[in-house]
């Protein structure tokens, strides 16, 4: 065989392993390329062993499920089934770790061996361990034939997700989801006179099954789902801990986080239907308010995003909040998560010792 040969046979071998294609598609260069979540290289020490793993061909084989894609999916399966079984560790992992409060129905359609996989991961959520061991063990005891269901049921999970996570437009038809540039400070409709908003629905009543995406689950918990567990932690143990973890991840995550956080506590804050809607409500809750005072900016934003949601939806609240200085912006997402623990059934006695905790040095 000339040595090109070999050599464009030995590059398209390379090239399959490293991307998940097959032979055949590296080789020619017909592979399909599905944009999957961004893994990286896997650090094997979560799971107690000292190696990395290359996550890209799993990385395809998710994106190729996230579209549908039955051949992708078909030729990139035998090689991560014969590949590091962590690999399948941590993507089945993430969705089952996460989907804390699964749907009974959700659960009881996952394989039997998902199933084992799920409870080792609760045990090990609910123990507080962060020692993935004995999921890997459990992984790497498995028959070939329960490693291809707990990877097909993963797969359906993402795809799921994925679906699941398309861009929800509200009342207004405002796309929540979007990364957008929504100007100046402002609750009042543009030109001529949105829809009234309707009452929000809860964003955390799906137990975060319905809210989470593939990216956000690449880049850690969903946010929705942080959010829900940080405040529910908060008034069942009664303790700052909670809160102050999820203000780290919002820091660590940057400005978009916490404005989104800021828009998922309005949500929720507002979904009982208890202060009303529509630009009468919205004026109505004002006038019960201080004046709007450049001394309390925090204060102030946090008063105008609610009326903002109130008057015309999620619109005009993500305009007040994306005109505020990032500092502000943080202030105003602390005093929205503490109303909400305090709306969750945090004991009224201790509100004032958590918002000292939480937000002395907000105005």
């Amino acid at each position: 065989m000339p040595q090109n040969r070999r050599s464009q046979k030995k590059k398209a071998r390379k090239r399959a392993a490293a991307t998940g294609q097959s032979y055949t598609a590296a080789a020619n260069g017909t592979g399909h390329k599905h944009l999957g979540p961004e893994i990286g290289m896997l650090d094997g020490r979560p799971w107690g062993v000292d190696r990395q793993v290359n996550m890209r061909p799993i990385e395809a084989l998710i994106g190729a499920a996230m579209a549908g894609c039955q051949p992708c999916q078909r030729s990139a399966t035998p090689a991560i089934l014969a590949g590091d079984r962590l690999a399948v560790a941590a993507v089945a992992g993430m969705p089952l770790a996460a989907l804390s409060k699964m749907p009974a129905a959700a659960l009881a359609s996952l394989s039997a061996p998902s199933q084992r996989l799920w409870e080792a991961n609760q045990q090990m959520i609910g123990n507080g361990d962060t020692d993935g061991s004995r999921v890997r063990t459990l992984i790497e005891a498995m028959s070939e034939a329960d490693l291809g269901e707990v990877l097909d049921d993963a797969l359906t999970l993402w795809a799921g997700m994925a679906e699941l996570h398309q861009p929800r437009p509200d009342a207004d038809g405002y796309d929540l989801d979007g990364q957008d540039d929504l100007g100046a400070l402002s609750w009042a409709a543009d030109g001529p006179e949105e829809e009234l908003t309707r009452v929000p629905d809860n964003p955390f009543a799906a137990g975060g099954f319905m809210v989470m995406s593939a990216q956000d689950l690449a880049a850690g918990f969903p946010l929705p789902l942080l959010l829900q567990a940080a405040i529910d932690g908060t008034v069942e143990d009664r303790i700052t801990e909670h809160a102050e973890d999820v203000f780290d991840t919002l820091d660590e995550r940057g400005p978009a986080a916490w404005r989104k956080a800021a828009l998922l506590l309005l949500q929720f804050l507002l979904c009982g239907g208890h202060y009303g809607v529509g630009h009468e409500a919205a004026a109505r809750y004002l006038a019960q308010q201080p004046a709007p005072d450049e001394r309390i900016p925090s204060t102030t934003a946090f008063h105008l995003a609610m009326a903002a949601f109130m008057a015309t939806g999620a619109r005009a609240a993500d305009r007040a909040l994306a005109a505020l200085p990032s500092e502000v912006l943080a202030g105003t997402t602390r005093l929205l998560f503490i109303t909400a623990v305090g709306s969750s059934g945090y004991p009224k006695a201790l509100q004032h010792g958590l918002f000292k905790e939480l937000c002395a040095d907000v105005h």
